[in-house]
């Protein structure tokens, strides 16, 4: 649990330094590892303390993931009741009526937010209480958010093929985030009208969007990577041709390194012309020529080596006495979880 106490510090941190309003958001699978076997007192114990932990980050949404559903449904409706913002559209009663909040709308500098939460399959739901099928559900849950958004987040522990069939049907959805347990870290990507990413499971990493949003307007590409690389592969032609160079002063070149010599100069012309339309790109966007949205992502690994959040790690300490305590007492009842903003 200690990687809570650095995302923590690094939130605050990353928040102090864009000097921008934020948005913490999580797509799922965030209490319990993927297992067969029962969920353990401990677990539970520990699940508890994540979620107030998370509230104490001040988290403004979290899809219910499959693997969230393993201590039982009554155990996030407990918390639910005691303000975790549980998010999950297609999780109804027999009714068809959704038992955690199907999204929320949040305003940030001016801007409506509506999020919705969608929940994967593979999870044992009581008699009465089922998954219903996404395809009939975010329809009308995007109908029905409360205002007209100007950006719509979608939070999903659908499968891949899932999330790639709902943002083909639904170009409205603008930010797609995932929980699939079997990948790890998804750069954003963008497919037609929406940015997809995810960030790994179980706390390893903090992702960061930076966002300059432009409302009705497509994201650009970022072309940062693609840049980086194009460089690097000039620095090597540079190399390589300095190399070539000195030989052919030495009298130790041919006529087939003459040849390679030109297809490298050739090469790095390319490179270069390439290089210059990622750059008037860049400023013509800089300069509103081009209207577009733009991002900047990052995955932050939480090392032992960052910064902890003092009031994290005093939280995580009570919570390890909490199990250690549940050790000592009868093991014949339900040991009592612990929980609850202190």
């Amino acid at each position: 649990m200690g990687g809570l106490s650095k995302k923590a510090f690094q939130i605050s941190a990353l928040s102090a330094q864009i000097d921008a309003p934020s948005v913490i958001l999580d797509a799922g699978n965030l209490l319990f590892k993927p297992k067969a076997a029962p969920v353990t007192v401990d677990e539970k114990i520990t699940a508890a303390g994540i979620m107030d932990i998370q509230q104490l980050m001040a988290i403004d949404a979290v899809a219910v993931g499959p693997h969230d559903l393993a201590a039982g449904i009554d155990f996030l409706l407990a918390s639910r009741r005691r303000g975790f913002p549980w998010l999950s559209a297609n999780i109804v009663d027999r009714n068809r009526s959704p038992l955690f909040a199907p999204s929320l709308m949040i305003t940030r500098s001016g801007l409506d937010i509506g999020i919705i939460g969608l929940t994967g399959s593979g999870a044992s739901l009581p008699q009465g209480t089922h998954l219903a099928d996404w395809r009939e559900v975010l329809p009308r849950q995007l109908q029905r958010l409360d205002r007209s958004p100007d950006m719509v987040i979608i939070l999903s522990s659908l499968s891949a093929s899932e999330n790639v069939e709902m943002i083909k049907q639904h170009p409205e959805i603008d930010i797609l985030i995932t929980a699939d347990h079997i990948q790890g870290n998804i750069a954003p990507k963008i497919t037609g009208r929406t940015l997809m990413t995810q960030t790994q499971s179980q706390g390893k990493f903090l992702g960061q969007l930076v966002v300059d949003w432009l409302p009705g307007h497509p994201w650009a590409h970022d072309q940062s990577q693609h840049q980086i690389r194009l460089r690097q592969r000039l620095e090597n032609i540079d190399r390589r041709l300095l190399h070539l160079g000195q030989e052919q002063r030495q009298n130790r070149s041919g006529n087939s390194d003459s040849e390679y010599v030109r297809r490298l100069g050739q090469e790095r012309e390319d490179i270069i012309r390439q290089l210059g339309g990622i750059l008037a790109q860049q400023e013509k966007m800089k300069t509103g020529e081009i209207a577009a949205s733009r991002y900047t992502h990052a995955f932050i690994g939480l090392n032992s080596n960052l910064q902890s959040d003092p009031r994290v790690s005093e939280k995580i300490s009570r919570i390890k006495e909490s199990v250690a305590e549940s050790h000592l007492r009868p093991q014949a009842g339900a040991a009592p979880i612990c929980s609850g903003k202190q």
